[in-house]
């Protein structure tokens, strides 16, 4: 813009300069080509430009800007520039072009008007001296460079519509099209930034035992009913309330304008009702529970990420409690809630600096008459409370994602102390715990794969002791998981065998070696013909099936000798030997007198 300004100017003042003297044809001939030069560029700038007198009245003006305003050159010629300003703009242009001549230049964002239409440009003001420099004379015009922002705002427009899609998108579950947790949460923060003197409540809601039809049914069935629940709580609440699904088959419900904490109960149990109604699917009846936890604004906190803390809370309670339940929040939760927090704290400084330990529990081969292998068990020695056992700790390991980490560490110092004990017996055998949520986890094969090449263990020293929850977890996949496992030669068994959901017609189906008869069904026997009904029968059916059988809570001598009379294999409980540490078992030492027990029995 500058340089064609420049260009003018320089032009003008050659003129000028050049009337006193006489001209000659070659000079002559040399200014028109340099005025040639400088129309060519004038006509071919990309922008407007617009050459006006002190009234404002356009002297010049290239293509591009006779385009802009719809009509040719010669029209405008001498016409008023500020006509084509739109109306709201033209006494605030009119006034920077009667400012250009004292300060320079100017740059201004406007409109002009053409036709019915309006076209957004820039504007930059130039003075012009006849002189050639920008310096006050009563000899100058005002130069107009234009540049039409209509592209650049129909970029940003695009860009603007783009903005919002990806926010969509990074706001709102797929399946559902429902708010997710970031989504719900913006709009529990605007919500609790609104001033109003009304209560604002948050539900939480975990579908009861969604994953047990979730996994023998099929994902497709499960999605269609994650959508139907979807469904089912936007009829149950109002416009003004928004549902939000926070993962899998947890869902979260702000309800709005409340007169008192009560209210939320009332649409919680029309939520319940709602969700209980038959699901008809591919010819499946199903039929669905949920556990609600309540929170409510400002009762409880004015916090958005407390009131998901609290709600989150009270619907643990309610699932604790039995499920199918809708729980508010309390003080007492918050006692609790502080102690879970401290307790995940203490375990993670747990699994940094090594609190945890292995004990062994020795078990009983009846037909070998000696102990011939170890369950391990873990152990937490606190710093202050001692030795812990892992059911006060377990649970917390498992939601916090602790218990990857944590199980590969067990894994690993178990071989790295089989090795040891092998050393002189190299029959001895490890059984070790694996959780549910590392069962899911999509990976454990190649974990154990490597820790046994990384011992020197071998896959069949090694028994692998999984509970009939973490079997039902994933269908099919935990069906592959245990194929590939045993055929790569480690050992399956079904720990607490009898209390969950297996049956005989399942048992056929998994590559399991062992089953272990829950402790629940032992304890009473002989006395209880039930229970010696029982395990009788599972002893039968798992022989026929090619599958050994260990009896866990063995005590006494009568239950030892009925479980020998029935064919048991393998005994562990207090009366082979309590747990111990790695270096109570080395030898076998301190199981002298329990294994001479048993031979005599």
């Amino acid at each position: 813009m500058k340089f064609l300004a420049k260009a003018r100017s320089l032009s003008v003042k050659r003129i000028l300069q050049s009337r006193p003297a006489l001209v000659t044809g070659r000079e002559i001939h040399r200014l028109r080509a340099e005025n040639a030069r400088y129309r060519s560029l004038f006509d071919a700038a990309p922008i407007g430009h617009f050459t006006l007198d002190t009234s404002f009245r356009i002297l010049e003006i290239n293509s591009v800007g006779a385009a802009m305003l719809g009509t040719s050159a010669e029209d405008l010629h001498r016409t008023s520039f500020i006509s084509n300003i739109i109306s709201a703009d033209r006494i605030s242009v009119s006034n920077l072009l009667s400012e250009i001549a004292k300060v320079g230049e100017r740059t201004v964002s406007t409109s002009l008007q053409v036709s019915d239409n309006t076209i957004p440009v820039m504007l930059h003001l130039t003075a012009v001296y006849s002189s050639g420099h920008t310096v006050p004379s009563s000899d100058y015009r005002f130069h107009v460079a234009i540049l039409d922002l209509s592209e650049h705002h129909e970029t940003q427009n695009n860009l603007r519509i783009a903005r919002d899609g990806l926010q969509h998108v990074a706001h709102h579950d797929p399946l559902t099209r429902l708010p997710n947790r970031c989504g719900l949460m913006e709009q529990l923060r605007l919500t609790l930034d609104t001033k109003s003197n009304s209560k604002t409540a948050l539900l939480l809601l975990d579908l009861d035992h969604f994953k047990q039809v979730n996994g023998p049914l099929g994902h497709h069935i499960g999605d269609k009913l994650l959508r139907e629940v979807a469904s089912r709580l936007l009829n149950a609440v109002s416009e003004i309330d928004t549902v939000g699904r926070l993962g899998g088959d947890e869902f979260a419900i702000i309800l709005r304008d409340l007169s008192t904490a009560s209210d939320a109960t009332v649409i919680a149990e029309k939520i319940t009702d709602a969700l209980a109604e038959q699901y008809v699917s591919a010819s499946y009846d199903i039929r669905l529970s949920a556990s609600i936890g309540i929170s409510v604004f400002p009762d409880h906190t004015d916090n958005p990420k407390q009131l998901l803390s609290f709600a989150d809370a009270a619907m643990n309670q309610a699932k604790q409690r039995g499920r199918n339940l809708i729980q508010f929040y309390t003080a007492a939760l918050n006692t609790r809630l502080t102690e879970r927090f401290e307790l995940e704290r203490d375990l993670r400084i747990a699994l940094r600096e090594s609190q945890f330990e292995l004990y062994f529990q020795p078990q009983y081969d009846i037909r070998a008459a000696s102990i011939t292998g170890y369950e391990v068990l873990l152990r937490w020695n606190h710093p202050e409370q001692g030795i812990i056992g892992p059911e006060s700790f377990i649970e917390v390991v498992e939601e916090t994602g602790l218990i990857d980490p944590l199980g590969d560490w067990i894994l690993s110092e178990s071989c790295k102390k089989l090795v040891e004990l092998r050393r002189n017996n190299p029959n001895i055998k490890f059984s070790v715990n694996v959780s549910a949520k590392q069962f899911v986890s999509g990976n454990l094969q190649d974990r154990i794969a490597r820790i046994l090449q990384t011992t020197g263990v071998p896959a069949n020293a090694i028994e692998l002791e999984l509970t009939e929850s973490a079997l039902l977890e994933n269908g099919d996949h935990s069906l592959n998981m245990l194929q590939d496992l045993r055929a790569a030669g480690v050992e399956l068994a079904i720990d607490d065998f009898g209390t969950g959901y297996s049956s005989f017609s399942r048992l056929q189906k998994l590559p399991v070696t062992r089953v272990k008869i829950d402790r629940s069904f032992v304890q009473d026997i002989p006395d209880n013909h039930s229970n010696c009904s029982i395990v009788k029968a599972i002893i039968s059916v798992a022989h026929e099936l090619g599958i050994e059988v260990v009896a866990e809570g063995v005590e006494t001598h009568q239950q030892l000798e009925f479980l020998k009379a029935a064919a048991c294999d393998i005994l562990q409980g207090y009366y082979v030997g309590r747990p111990c540490t790695f270096e109570q078992i080395s030898d076998n030492a301190s199981f002298s007198k329990e294994e001479s027990d048993l031979a005599v029995a």
